[in-house]
């Protein structure tokens, strides 16, 4: 699994380096990324559960933690699956421009986020990795910054689902205080029912709740969707809501 986010990184490098050579062609360079996903993820089809961890923060016990287990592969095939479709499609859509090295990049990395999302062990990385999906949504959904509509949609998708992201950290924190541990594995152990626990989950909930636009929190879904097709194709029809 670190494999796999570190080919996302260095695909979304190459797409800024090589994007003003290849033109539109770029986007099958970050087409390879989830292609890269969806091979993994071949490779561990058949297997119950797939943990990998390494040392994050040592001083104070804190390792990085993967785990996929069924439910897992599914969210990471849409991820990957989708995403390859959606860049292929984007090859086809746009003209050649510029900049598109740079756009390719982003998408790369929301890619890459989403995947830390749906197979991260800790909690806190959980965060990190929700708010790149935030920000990565933020700069594709105003990639066109001469457009109004554009700008404005992004920063309200931006603020709306940046304060459900702290609601989420707080919840993160209580979680964990309750459970003794920042691993979810751990938390669903421990499966505590205390006050703090309920409010956290409580607050977990409302960052689930803002960024996937459920009411009352949905109003900022249709200015999201003055981003180009191939963006909320991916963003917010298929993967992040």
């Amino acid at each position: 699994m670190i494999f796999v986010l570190l080919a996302h990184t260095v695909v979304a490098l190459a797409a800024v380096v090589l994007g003003q050579r290849l033109g539109r062609r770029v986007l099958l360079i970050g087409a390879l990324a989830p292609a890269l996903t969806v091979a993994w993820l071949a490779t561990i089809w058949d297997r119950s559960v797939v943990v990998q961890s390494v040392e994050w923060l040592p001083a104070i016990g804190l390792d990085l933690g993967f785990r996929t287990d069924g439910f897992g592969r599914l969210m990471v095939a849409l991820v990957g699956g989708i995403g390859l479709l959606v860049f292929v499609y984007a090859w086809r859509y746009f003209s050649d421009r510029a900049d598109l090295g740079r756009f390719t990049a982003i998408l790369v990395v929301f890619a890459g986020s989403m995947f830390g999302v749906v197979t991260t062990d800790n909690l806190l990385a959980l965060f990190v990795f929700w708010e790149l999906t935030s920000i990565t949504s933020y700069l594709l959904i105003g990639y066109d910054d001469e457009s109004a509509p554009a700008r404005a949609g992004a920063l309200q998708a931006l603020l709306v689902t940046g304060v459900g992201g702290l609601a989420m950290l707080g919840g993160i924190v209580l979680l964990a205080q309750a459970s003794g541990t920042y691993s979810l594995a751990g938390v669903l152990e421990a499966a505590p029912t205390s006050g703090p626990a309920v409010a956290g989950l409580a607050l977990v909930l409302v960052g689930a709740f803002t960024k996937s636009a459920q009411f009352p929190f949905h109003f900022w879904l249709p200015g999201a969707m003055s981003a180009a097709t191939p963006v909320s194709a991916y963003l917010h029809s298929a993967t992040m809501v």
